[in-house]
């Protein structure tokens, strides 16, 4: 994937619909993207039935792809039928919106501890050693893709996710380079989806299908 002059990657959420071709679920077709002049709320509202994934493009390049063509994974990444990326898992597998609060909270650099988690919607009654390890985990890496079962054990690519000054990187493990991106605009490319799930948008699309 090639590195801008500049030495700041370009970062895109492609927002995407997808759809089923056969009764099985196993075949699935590109509809379209969603276009820039389409808000994502009205893009969720518009097709409810079909099948939205984000792709994370870095520097025009969808990444999923490049890493599959370049890295030779056993499963095509964020692929429906394969591994999907987290935020697929998150809001089309289960009406989960702590987790998608905490997926954004994660890509954008943060930290979490327990009273965090019970701010997403976690129902925490005690702060037992699960819910420690947990914490202990989402602090140290982000699911970038996982298996739509939403196991962790179960086909999960991490990464670890820092914020310093103006800039966030991602450290996909030795044998990758750093991603390095402008934070702001960055940040941008998940506004609109923290906006969503403020007002609970995703249990609505969940139940609605």
């Amino acid at each position: 994937m090639i590195k801008q002059k500049s030495g700041i990657d370009d970062f895109q959420l492609s927002w995407q619909l997808w759809n089923s071709i056969d009764s099985e679920g196993e075949v699935w077709q590109f509809v379209r993207k969603k276009r820039e002049d389409e808000t994502l709320k009205a893009f969720f509202v518009k097709n409810k039935d079909f099948i939205i994934i984000p792709k994370f493009v870095i520097n025009g390049t969808d990444l999923a792809f490049w890493l599959n063509l370049n890295v030779g994974l056993s499963k095509y990444l964020d692929w429906t039928g394969g591994i999907f990326n987290s935020f697929y898992t998150w809001y089309e597998i289960s009406p989960n919106v702590p987790s998608i609060r905490l997926l954004i909270h994660q890509f954008l650099g943060k930290k979490v501890d327990i009273n965090k988690l019970r701010e997403f919607g976690f129902k925490i009654e005690k702060d037992d050693d699960f819910w420690k390890e947990l914490v202990k985990r989402e602090n140290e890496l982000v699911p970038l893709f996982i298996c739509g079962c939403g196991d962790w054990m179960c086909g999960n690519l991490s990464i670890r996710i820092a914020k310093k000054d103006n800039l966030i990187s991602w450290d996909l493990g030795a044998y990758f380079r750093l991603f390095v991106f402008d934070f702001e605009s960055y940040k941008k490319e998940f506004d609109e989806l923290e906006e969503l799930v403020a007002d609970d948008f995703f249990i609505y699309r969940a139940y609605s299908k």
